[in-house]
């Protein structure tokens, strides 16, 4: 199994290297070709895709995803709750990514490629779905509505991506109050009421029996190079981090308990 998979990402290494127009160099290390691997999947930008690349990806990734793929059967549940510290390999009908952004507009967050994993998982044809709802809406960021889309090769059905404005994030990380009642928390839950709401119906419309949340909060290091003027110490944040998790959660269950649904939550 292992020498196949070796050899699928082989010839699909070797379109991703002609689609981006670049010689083959017969001599790169191993190393260096999953770096170049990586690094040209997650770079293209270009919203249509070659049959003769697609049929090779998604050789690639059904196998690769097939193999590491969760069974929400296997998950111990308590009241329809439960936790997976990798949501993207569930086999779940909908998985929802909720991530902040610095960026504001489509060109700045692809450059970014804040959904890394997401890409290399379900491929390019998630990206280039995700690049088209972006530009629907003239360039700018969508924050009142989640993106979804067909899962592609992920296990799940649907990915829907809820993107918020960073800034947010930081108001509630980066002071020492209790986050429950915190003015910041609550503007916050009233930023995603929308999203989440519209996936409620989402749910509603589309038989999904189980919905797994991933929460993509921004990189600590990142947000302390963004805010240098505050006093709190990296434990400090990261337990505000922990608290606004917890209540996010305690939210979600709220609003999505006369639905009868799995609600899955990652570590």
């Amino acid at each position: 199994m292992l020498s196949e998979l070796n050899e699928l990402k082989q010839d699909l290494l070797l379109l991703l290297i002609k689609d981006a127009e670049m010689p083959i160099n017969a001599n790169l290390t191993e190393q260096e070709k999953d770096n170049l691997f990586r690094a040209l999947f997650l770079m293209r930008a270009e919203e249509s895709v070659e049959d003769k690349l697609l049929v090779a990806q998604n050789k690639f990734l059904s196998k690769v995803n097939k193999i590491n793929e969760i069974d929400i059967n296997n998950l111990k549940f308590k009241n329809n709750i439960a936790f997976c510290n990798n949501i993207l390999n569930l086999n779940a009908d909908l998985v929802v990514i909720i991530s902040n952004t610095l960026f504001e507009n489509i060109d700045e967050l692809a450059n970014f490629n804040i959904d890394n994993e997401i890409i290399l998982k379900a491929g390019l044809e998630f990206k280039a779905n995700l690049l088209k709802l972006f530009r629907a809406n003239a360039g700018r960021l969508n924050f009142d509505e989640p993106y979804i889309t067909p899962a592609y090769n992920l296990n799940c059905k649907y990915i829907a991506k809820i993107i918020y404005n960073k800034k947010y994030f930081n108001l509630i990380i980066f002071n020492n109050k209790n986050i429950k009642n915190d003015v910041n928390f609550i503007n916050f839950l009233n930023i995603l009421k929308n999203n989440l709401l519209f996936l409620l119906n989402f749910v509603k419309n589309n038989k999904i029996n189980s919905v797994a949340f991933h929460f993509n909060f921004v990189n600590l290091s990142l947000a302390e190079e963004n805010d240098k003027q505050t006093t709190l110490s990296s434990k400090q944040k990261i337990d505000n981090i922990n608290k606004l998790k917890e209540n996010l959660i305690k939210y979600i269950k709220n609003l999505f308990k006369k639905q009868k649904i799995k609600l899955i939550f990652n570590l």
